[in-house]
């Protein structure tokens, strides 16, 4: 059930965002925007009234909202999930205490090795005079 939820959730994102970009872009700004290039200048008063930016406004704002709040659910859902798997930590800081930490030992002058004696150097061999 709650695999079709978040799969539901998701479905119901990609649809916001779209129907979000495109309210965004039909909205009209000081210059036009491409809501009075794309559709014409009058197109949008006769779909949407003399009062389209109040609607695209107020569906802009909506759509936001639930854009935020699906994503905030669906972050939610999906940090309990994988929370929830067994063997799994639940955060950072239990993730770095569950590493191994590395045994600091300092070294002792009885485990410290020594450098090897050198061995004497053998003087080179003149060769025979001829």
């Amino acid at each position: 059930m709650a695999v079709f939820l978040r799969y539901a959730m998701i479905i119901i994102e990609v649809l916001c965002g779209a129907l979000l970009v495109g309210v965004i872009l039909l909205q009209r700004t000081k210059s036009q925007g491409l809501g009075g290039m794309a559709f014409g200048a009058s197109i949008g008063e006769s779909v949407f009234g003399s009062r389209a930016g109040n609607v695209l406004t107020k569906a802009t704002v909506i759509l936001g909202c639930i854009f935020l709040a699906n994503t905030l659910f669906l972050a939610i859902s999906y940090t309990h999930a994988s929370a929830g798997a067994v063997g799994r930590p639940k955060s950072v800081m239990e993730t770095r205490a569950a590493m191994p930490q590395p045994s600091r030992v300092t070294p002792t002058p009885a485990t410290v090795p020594s450098a090897p004696a050198a061995a004497p150097v053998a003087a080179p061999v003149a060769a025979p005079a001829k």
